[in-house]
């Protein structure tokens, strides 16, 4: 068995010793990467409309189809109305960029989903456009059947 010293090792190796410390003192002065003050946070909020059933959607569907409301969600009225609604300054296309709405046909299921950097806001912002888009689809309803309501009656007139 060979019973080396520590110094001996030491004493041949001594060049990797101070090249290592000479290394070790080099990246101790290199300069640190700046901090980051703040760091980003970013919130999701989704709201859910969901179609009761066969029925309803026959009924609507004359009036305005999944696609169409989709559309609807992020250009148009429903923008504006939801820009309105809380006090948003600035264009409403805007606010309608951080909005983003799908429809899934298997489930009769609209999302709205925005992403803010507040958990209020993100909720605030996705609520109000479901209310406002819901207001609007009512609306229209409500002017679709009343100019069929009139169609109709002026045929019976007619007849």
């Amino acid at each position: 068995m060979n019973n080396t010293s520590p110094l001996r090792a030491i004493r041949r190796r001594w060049w990797i010793i101070i090249l290592m410390a000479v290394i070790g003192a080099v990246a101790g002065a290199l300069p640190q990467p700046e901090k980051v003050e703040k760091q980003v946070r970013t919130f999701s909020a989704t709201h859910t409309l969901l179609v009761n059933d066969e029925t309803a959607t026959q009924q609507t569907a004359t009036a305005v189809s999944p696609n169409q409301v989709t559309l609807f969600v992020t250009t148009g009225e429903v923008p504006q109305r939801a820009a309105d609604a809380i006090d948003f300054e600035g264009n409403p296309a805007t606010l309608a960029s951080q909005v983003e709405s799908f429809f899934d046909f298997s489930t009769g299921a609209l999302t709205i989903s925005t992403t803010q950097e507040s958990s209020d806001r993100s909720e605030l912002v996705a609520d109000t456009f479901a209310e406002e888009l819901t207001t609007y689809l009512q609306e229209r309803q409500d002017v679709v059947y009343e100019e069929r309501l009139a169609a109709a009656s002026e045929r019976l007139a007619e007849l």
